[in-house]
């Protein structure tokens, strides 16, 4: 049933984007298309959280910069700034999405799509954060896994072949380390989502090697249905630790 719903959703969110196209204008498209990725999680994901756009501040008063999507608890405080704009603490991120209509790539050193989505998600991973407890963890077979920081994907509508963007990803990860990897990678248009081998989603163990690399786990089922299954293990491990948020670090 979930695999025919998000083949289904997928083919509806490709046909919207493409009628949203005729704007001709980047960042009418862009918008618009952002809000067909947030409509995807506003739908589908718990209905405790919110799916909005802004900035991530930090106790130290660092700074994210514009995050496409931020997921917030809704129990969870937020300066809101105009609808849906908003300022989120960095302990009342459930995790975060860069939209991209075309996920482009080039050369590390010149500008592309992919470049400006992997320095978007420096700013974040930079942010210092002091969760209690740390929500983000999971424990199978008497092992304890966690992520050490807010978890980072990029969706797109369109982008490179799947081989082309994990080689991309291993040469950043040569320059800035594995811990600069987005969390999570999907092209809508090719079908594929692509997720961190860091045995917190999936063992790396129990994986055939042909859908592994040393830095990605290839979901190989219907793009939006590992995307879905991803953020619903982030947004459950958060929901179940319900952390606080430290406002009086933020005086």
């Amino acid at each position: 049933m979930l695999f025919e719903h998000f083949t289904k959703v997928a083919e509806t969110m490709l046909a919207k984007a493409d009628e949203i196209g005729v704007a001709n204008h980047a960042t009418i498209t862009g918008t618009a298309r952002e809000l067909i990725i947030t409509e995807l999680f506003s739908k589908n994901l718990p209905r405790g959280f919110d799916y909005v756009t802004g900035e991530i501040v930090a106790s130290n008063s660092d700074r994210s910069g514009q995050v496409d999507i931020l997921v917030v608890p809704q129990y969870a405080p937020r300066l809101e700034l105009a609808d849906p704009y908003c300022l989120a603490f960095a302990e009342a991120v459930a995790c975060v999405v860069e939209a991209k209509s075309t996920l482009t790539t080039a050369k590390l050193e010149n500008r592309s799509e992919l470049r400006n989505a992997l320095e978007s998600i420096a700013k974040i991973r930079n942010l210092p954060l002091n969760l209690d407890p740390w929500p983000w963890t999971a424990s199978v077979a008497r092992t304890n896994y966690r992520l050490d920081h807010i978890p980072c994907s990029i969706v797109a509508f369109d982008g490179p072949t799947k081989e082309t963007l994990i080689s991309q990803l291993e040469s950043w990860a040569e320059q800035h380390g594995k811990s600069a990897l987005p969390n999570t990678v999907t092209c809508i248009r090719r079908n594929y989502t692509i997720v961190r081998n860091d045995d917190w989603h999936y063992i790396s163990a129990n994986i055939p090697v042909s859908m592994r690399s040393d830095i990605y786990i290839d979901g190989n089922d219907p793009c939006l249905y590992d995307l879905f299954v991803y953020m619903m293990k982030c947004l459950q491990a958060w929901d179940y630790a319900r952390p606080r948020t430290p406002l009086n670090r933020y005086k």
